[in-house]
């Protein structure tokens, strides 16, 4: 990671989490002073070079000083570091106020426990870590007790806003989803205790053989695509209604704006639902255009990171998503499970199972990647622009997509 210059942070982006941030919070420096530090030039090494005096000067507590010149607390591991950051969004656990800075505190004190696990962990503002160690008349403020409360109630809460986010983003009827893999929503659905009974519309279709028993389209033959005919919109309104529900109970993480390859290791894991939206190349792996088996490998590349996944054109909600849309680079929004993780050449490859794929949503990325160049006129060849010709070799061409996962 590039650390401590501004001028070349676009080249490679960064995750919420940055690396020399990450270093200062894990010595006990709050996020604020900590990004403040970071930006005039500071790094970890140039504050070990600095005596108490000076590192008063700019605002580091003695406690913090010490561990940064003295060593007198070892750092909080990074991948604890960014799991329980990430789990609390960068907020405070008690008063979730997302405009505060805040600073990684041990639950029980280090002293006592020498325990830097997640689960001793808290992010706290700074007013609400004051009152963790403050004691007022004969009782603490803010006790271990009361912080562990805290903490597993905003952690819950948490776990589910990305996916109420993609929910409340794709509540109007400008929003659009391209394709549904019912296979896996049907799986979740059930998994998930959906009465697809109670989805709007599945009697009638259920009696007119639009669905089979087990919820799922009944399409077959050479059709373009399952959702092709007259119940066209009644199954995508069903597809959509499953969709909802999923989202309404489902714990997902959008990492549309981390893709660095230290933090997600640390935070992604087999499993794990994702939000991904951003540049995504789509490319037909078979040269049928009819029928089920209209593979296609969709992949995001970015920052060292490659995030892919197949999918079944069969499954689009209309012919323009099939034709149009699922095809080339694109910048949708899509639900992800993970199914693997490894590194191949320095690359971190995420490799994932397609729920849904859509339009892209207003309001779930904040940061366009190599977008700042652009825009005061530089140029640069990305690791998108570099593996551009080969994502869009001829149908004939016999280089397979390694390791695909299942859809």
């Amino acid at each position: 990671m590039i650390e401590g210059n501004e001028d070349t942070r676009w080249r490679k982006g960064s995750a919420r989490l940055h690396r020399t941030d990450s270093a200062l919070i894990a010595r006990g420096i709050d996020s604020e002073l900590a990004e403040k530090l970071r930006r005039s030039g500071e790094t970890l090494n140039s504050l070990k070079m600095k005596t108490p005096a000076e590192l008063d000067l700019l605002g580091v507590s003695r406690h913090a000083a010490d561990n940064i010149l003295k060593g007198a607390r070892p750092p909080i591991p990074f991948p604890d570091l960014a799991r329980v950051l990430i789990a609390n969004r960068f907020t405070c656990c008690v008063c979730r106020d997302h405009g505060r800075s805040v600073i990684v505190h041990h639950i029980k004190q280090w002293a006592e426990s020498r325990d830097h696990s997640t689960a001793n962990l808290a992010v706290l503002c700074m007013d609400d870590h004051d009152r963790a160690h403050k004691i007022g008349g004969l009782t603490q403020n803010l006790t271990p007790a009361l912080v562990h409360e805290f903490k597993a109630s905003w952690e819950r809460d948490v776990a589910r806003m990305d996916a109420r986010a993609v929910l409340n983003a794709s509540a109007t009827e400008s929003e659009s989803w391209w394709l549904f893999n019912h296979v896996r929503l049907l799986e979740l659905a059930d998994s998930l205790g959906i009465d697809l009974a109670k989805i709007r519309g599945f009697s009638y279709m259920r009696r007119a053989g639009i669905l089979g028993s087990d919820g799922r389209p009944t399409a077959q033959g050479q059709a373009g695509y399952v959702y092709e005919g007259e119940h066209g919109m009644s199954l995508y309104a069903y597809g959509r209604s499953i969709l909802n529900e999923v989202l309404d109970q489902l714990s997902a993480l959008n990492i549309s704006d981390d893709l660095d390859r230290g933090f997600l290791t640390a935070v992604v894991k087999r499993g794990h639902f994702l939000v991904v939206q951003g540049s995504f190349v789509f490319k037909r792996l078979v040269p049928w255009k009819d029928g089920p088996g209209q593979t296609l490998l969709g992949t995001r590349k970015a920052n060292g990171v490659e995030i892919y996944f197949t999918a079944d054109r069969w499954e689009a909600t209309s012919n323009s998503a099939r034709c149009c849309w699922l095809g080339g680079r694109q910048d949708p929004v899509c639900l992800l499970r993970v199914m693997s993780i490894g590194y191949e050449a320095e690359n971190l490859r995420i490799g994932t199972t397609a729920l849904a794929i859509g339009a892209s949503l207003p309001g779930l990325r904040t940061r366009e990647y190599a977008n700042v160049p652009y825009r005061a006129g530089y140029y640069m060849l990305s690791e998108e622009d570099e593996d551009e010709e080969d994502l869009f070799d001829d149908m004939g061409s016999s280089h397979g997509p390694p390791h695909c996962a299942p859809f």
